[in-house]
């Protein structure tokens, strides 16, 4: 038996646990990838791999449905690899610990995997059931998608056939998601040459911030450990100048960061002081930022002598910048009363001996102030003395007026639960947008089972949702 016993859909929770088994977190999905080809291969499906990693996995469809027009059911391969601090664990190597509290799974001290494991194996069930009425089916898993969407920009769709198309990359049940804003990634760069000097260490870190999803939960406003980190920085360099040795927060440009780090190289003399500075900030800090973030921590440690440590003269000079930085909701949108427009979120924060690196997700539903927003980034960057590039851009899924898809889903579920089935457009980012730049006039649903605090060490997916969401792509595949 599974870890998920006495449920409505066995294979799918028996392919969650194979896929949790495999090592799939972005930039890594080399053996993911080829076990979707031995599934295809196992299974007699025909199927294709492409450089990128990406696998399109086709089945004929059932006998009678022939002479209907495909539809492709899609997914993505990539993880977001988060762990709890001090959790053993290499993402390169382990396998997540899956355990089950109630009706979710979760994973032991790190990212579950949810997003999109559960759509993977959705898939990889419906595939290998013969019992299932269906028409003609491409199944699409793409590569890297937590990073820039890359293995979508990648595929080549020239031989698919489908006109409709199901994104199972979505986090609420009930929700029909039919629009998505667009993004792209933005790097700053700032030289910083080190040198050696003989100080004190002192180890700072800022913990138990909530963090979440940059596009989902963007809106929630939620304290972002980087913009809370440098705050420190700049609010001890004014008041007792060291220079920091290290720096660190964030482990994805698109997850608002929970936690971040900073090595101090304090003059033993004036270690008194800064121990009395940081008591008094974390006494503020621990009254403001606990009553919507609870379990916000700031500690620190000494090193028990001097020791020789690389820092920089030039990075005290730009952390009046982090002030000018603009962070979270930017503009919510006219048209869509309570949706977001633009965001922009510092997820990764960097200084390693010679260069500061600060990494932004930035999304917006409207395209010119998306670009806006990342001109104004450049021309900051640029008044610092550094340098900023754009990249990973990724267009946006306009909301169709009309929608045969989004009708017959909707029916559908109402029939089955008593519900509407509610449709709205999100501001995170989908893979939905480039496949209908490539494939125009495709007709697109996404949706998925709910999961909560994704791309978090605290990501949980409901066992009952996904039964449920499942058995509504199935009835939908018969009746589409």
């Amino acid at each position: 038996m599974g870890i998920v016993e006495h449920t409505s859909c066995p294979r799918v929770f028996d392919y969650f646990e194979e896929i949790a088994g495999i090592p799939h977190g972005s930039g890594n999905t080399g053996a993911i990838s080829r076990y979707c080809v031995a599934f295809a291969a196992a299974h007699g499906l025909a199927c294709r791999q492409d450089a990128a990693g990406n696998v399109v996995i086709r089945k004929p469809a059932s006998p009678g449905r022939e002479s209907e027009e495909a539809v492709l059911l899609q997914g993505h391969l990539d993880m977001v690899a988060a762990q709890e601090e001090g959790i053993a664990f290499d993402f390169l190597r382990d396998s997540l610990r899956l355990r089950r509290e109630g009706d979710f799974l979760t994973a032991d001290g790190t990212t579950l995997g949810g997003d999109d494991g559960i759509a993977v194996a959705m898939c990889l069930a419906i595939l290998e059931d013969d019992s299932l009425s269906h028409p003609p089916l491409e199944c699409v898993f793409t590569v890297d998608e937590e990073i820039g969407m890359l293995g979508a920009e990648a595929l080549d769709t020239s031989d698919l056939t489908a006109t409709r198309m199901l994104n199972l990359d979505c986090e609420a049940e009930g929700v029909l998601t039919v629009g998505c804003a667009g993004g792209s990634r933005v790097r700053f760069s700032f030289r910083t040459p080190g040198h050696e000097v003989t100080a004190l260490p002192c180890r700072m870190r800022i913990e138990g911030l909530i963090g979440g999803h940059s596009g989902t939960e963007i809106h929630r406003g939620r304290i972002n450990a980087n913009h809370l980190l440098a705050t420190l920085l700049q609010q001890l360099e004014e008041a007792c100048p060291c220079l920091p040795g290290e720096i660190s927060g964030g482990a994805a440009d698109n997850a608002i960061p929970a936690s971040a780090a900073a090595l101090l190289a304090v003059p033993p003399e004036k270690k008194d002081e800064m121990e009395s500075l940081l008591a008094a900030v974390r006494e503020a800090w621990q009254e403001e930022i606990r009553r919507t973030e609870p379990d916000f921590s700031l500690s620190w440690s000494w090193g028990e002598e001097a020791v020789s440590l690389t820092v920089s003269e030039e990075l005290p000079r730009l952390l009046p910048l982090f002030s000018q930085l603009p962070d979270g909701v930017q503009a919510m949108s006219e048209a869509l009363p309570g949706m977001v427009e633009t965001s922009l979120n510092l997820g990764i924060m960097k200084w390693d001996g010679r260069e500061l690196r600060l990494t932004f997700s930035v999304r917006s539903s409207v395209e010119e102030s998306r670009h806006e927003l990342e001109q104004k980034l450049v021309t900051l960057a640029a008044s610092f003395g550094g340098t900023a590039s754009v990249d990973s851009e990724y267009p946006g899924w306009p909301v169709q007026s009309d929608s045969s898809l989004r009708r017959i889903a909707s029916r559908i579920w109402e029939e089955m639960t008593g519900k509407p089935m509610r449709a709205e457009a999100i501001h995170a980012g989908l893979e939905c947008g480039i496949f209908i730049s490539k494939m125009p006039g495709l007709d697109i649903i996404a949706l998925g089972p709910d999961m909560q605090d994704i791309h978090t060490p605290r990501e949980r997916l409901s066992i009952s949702s996904t039964e449920r969401v499942y058995a509504f792509v199935r009835k939908l595949l018969v009746e589409i």
